[in-house]
């Protein structure tokens, strides 16, 4: 069986041109051991599980696309970067990375692999998978999450964040094993249009104007008190979350798999509004009989659309451009969730939107001088 086969070149960095370029593929029980690939565009370097690598230099080198699944040990991967895929790789490689020194790890997915113990103020962890992600005993100060499945972090870590602190965790889905105790999750937003996260909370939380989409709750020990005090109550939109089996019968909830979302036509046209929940894309104008987005959540949306005379009263705005928007006034805004929250920052706004909020502070400063 061949063990190693490289393929054709493909397009690389400009600094790269004059290198050695090559695209490789270690097959089953392959090996790859005592190569230089220093400086090095890789186009597509894929490590079976059972395959190994050893004694190999990746200094300075760039690889588009990694598998490294398979077992690698005294490799140098200093200042090598990795445009994505999957690493398995041990921890001093992973330190190493290129991505590791710009704290952003994006289009990533990790193994069966560790960060332990590693202070990680400031990374960026996006677009991939980092459940098996060992990061016990890391400092994770203002570490961000998103659009990927979370690490099994402590309560400690979960509320050192940076969702924490914007209270935002769209699009984060949770690791099975999270456990969260007595904490404070007061006007933040969990959930994604396209997953179902668990999320498992004990009774002493502050669930105060939470919101819930796509979250399944169903292990949490809650009290009726508590889900009183969500979004979700208030609004009526109990069914875009899932509940212990006891708040459903007691509440008379409909299950259902995913939130609503509903895109007639050309979605770049018109929408039409569902009930609680939607995905509106790039929207120039509301149709008439969906002229009230009072108690709805509106996820990465760019509204261009007029907002004249639209009731908003606590409308959910998450990851939405509004800057392009029509008529839409402070008084609307000031009814939003996002206004009432604390939590604009989760979405663009208009510049005399901006304006007012600064006036409104300012304001604020001088009455407290």
């Amino acid at each position: 069986m061949q063990s190693c086969t490289v393929k054709g070149q493909d397009s690389i960095p400009a600094h790269f041109r004059n290198e050695i370029r090559e695209s490789i593929i270690l097959l089953e029980s392959g090996a790859l051991a005592d190569r230089d690939f220093s400086e090095t565009f890789i186009a597509h370097l894929e490590c079976h599980w059972s395959a190994t690598v050893e004694n190999c230099r990746f200094r300075d080198s760039y690889i588009k696309l990694a598998g490294f699944e398979g077992y690698c040990a005294n490799c140098d991967f200093t200042n090598c970067r990795i445009g994505g895929g999957i690493l398995n790789l041990p921890q001093e490689n992973l330190v190493q990375l290129k991505n590791f020194q710009e704290r952003r790890f994006t289009e990533i997915s990790f193994g069966q692999t560790s960060l332990k113990g590693v202070d990680l103020t400031g990374f960026e962890f996006s677009h991939g998978q980092f459940d098996s992600l060992d990061l016990s005993e890391s400092r994770l100060q203002n570490v961000l999450f998103a659009h990927c499945y979370l690490p099994n972090l402590t309560q400690e870590q979960f509320c050192a964040t940076r969702n924490y602190a914007q209270g935002n965790f769209f699009d984060t889905l949770f690791h099975s094993q999270m456990r969260l105790k007595k904490v404070s999750l007061r006007g933040m937003f969990f959930g994604s249009h396209r997953h179902s996260s668990p999320l498992v909370l004990d009774a002493d939380s502050d669930l105060t104007d939470a919101v819930f989409v796509n979250v399944d709750l169903s292990g949490s020990e809650l009290t009726l008190e508590q889900i009183k005090t969500t979004w979700n109550y208030q609004a009526d939109a109990m069914a875009l979350a899932r509940w212990p089996e006891w708040v459903e019968k007691e509440l008379k909830i409909q299950r259902q798999k995913a939130p609503q979302y509903y895109l007639p036509g050309r979605s770049e046209a018109y929408y039409s509004a569902p009930k609680k929940c939607f995905l509106p894309a790039r929207q120039t104008f509301l149709r008439p009989e969906d002229q009230n987005l009072s108690n709805r959540v509106i996820l990465k949306g760019q509204m261009l659309c007029s907002f004249e005379n639209i009731p908003m009263n606590a409308c959910v705005f998450i990851d939405c451009d509004l800057t392009e928007s029509k008529n839409l006034s402070f008084e609307q805004v000031k009814k939003t969730w996002n206004y009432k929250t604390g939590r604009m920052s989760l979405c663009k706004w208009p510049k005399h939107i901006e304006k007012a909020l600064e006036e409104e502070e300012e304001e604020k400063a001088k009455e407290e001088e």
